[in-house]
């Protein structure tokens, strides 16, 4: 009768087992077996008191017919289905006291981030150029990411004094090539770091105006939220946890977190990254934007009373 609460990651990842090893190990396999195998993701999904999401959004997502096979049981799952967000550790993630930082600063004064990042700009060879808005794109530097549109969008719409960009991380041959000849046709406003250590993003984040996030899979929550501790502000496509953790910017109200965009055609992200791009460059924007990104309370500790009390309801 021990309530179990089944957190779901990657609803993709279905565990496909044979039946008969469940039957040889003495697990009921509930009548799920197809073809002679069983889904652990199903089996577990199924048979849970509840079953979590990585977001409250992306539980809702997992309930509709693009989910994928399983989309039936977590459509039938009703109150059983929820979601919680991650949260960041606040102790590291603090710059107004962390000691990898060059300067210090808080969401009501900015300051130290403009001095981290002309000292960024120097020390990576940019452009030292405090306007310009400095955009950030790191790892996982994949196709799923959305890096082939950052790269065809760095050729269509060109840095050419408007921004910069950093791209952190290791890239494939190909990759490189196309990259390689963007840095050589944008001379000290685009760069390739391909290693990065954790000292190096603090100081990347520190000195980032936006982070991209164009993605087609939801990969980067952490990253984000880390970003966004840092008064990164972040363009994302509104998916799973990201359409929870970020929200669109009103320019009328001032309210939201970053810039988003739906569609997954390279034309949806181009719109989006030349708004982005000219929010930035409005100094009151983008104090208002990093202030509203760094002001997020999405910590750990919030994360933990959540589960706490869904583990309390259970329990009773």
């Amino acid at each position: 009768d021990l309530p179990v609460v089944f957190s779901i990651h990657d609803e993709e990842a279905l565990g496909p087992v044979p039946a008969a090893t469940l039957k040889e190990l003495g697990v009921d396999d509930q009548g799920l077996a197809r073809e002679g195998e069983v889904s652990l993701l199903e089996l577990g999904a199924s048979q849970a008191s509840m079953v979590l999401g990585r977001s409250p959004y992306h539980a809702r997502s997992l309930a509709t017919t693009e989910s994928g096979p399983l989309y039936p049981l977590f459509a039938g799952l009703g109150d059983r289905l929820d979601g919680i967000l991650p949260g960041v550790d606040v102790s590291i993630w603090d710059a107004s006291r962390n000691h990898r930082l060059p300067h210090k600063f808080q969401a009501d004064d900015l300051t130290g981030k403009a001095d981290c990042k002309m000292e960024l700009q120097r020390d990576l060879g940019l452009t030292v150029d405090g306007d310009l808005p400095l955009l950030l794109m790191t790892a996982p530097l994949v196709l799923e990411a959305g890096l082939d549109m950052v790269l065809g969008c760095a050729t269509a719409f060109p840095p050419a004094g408007k921004y910069q960009l950093v791209v952190a991380g290791a890239l494939d041959q190909a990759d490189t090539a196309i990259l390689d000849a963007i840095v050589a046709a944008n001379p000290g406003e685009v760069l390739h770091r391909a290693e990065i250590e954790e000292a190096d993003l603090h100081r990347l984040l520190a000195g980032a105006d936006g982070l991209l996030l164009p993605q087609r899979r939801e990969l980067s929550m952490l990253m984000l939220l880390k970003a966004m501790r840092y008064g990164v502000v972040p363009l994302t496509h509104e998916m799973g946890g990201l359409r929870d953790a970020v929200v669109n910017f009103d320019e009328l109200t001032g309210s939201g977190t970053g810039v988003t965009f739906t569609g997954e055609d390279p034309a949806d992200y181009l719109a989006a990254l030349q708004r982005f791009v000219t929010l930035l460059s409005s100094d009151d924007r983008r104090a208002t934007l990093a202030h509203n990104a760094m002001s997020h309370g999405f910590t750990w500790d919030r994360t933990a009373d959540l589960y706490l009390e869904l583990y309390t309801k259970l329990s009773s």
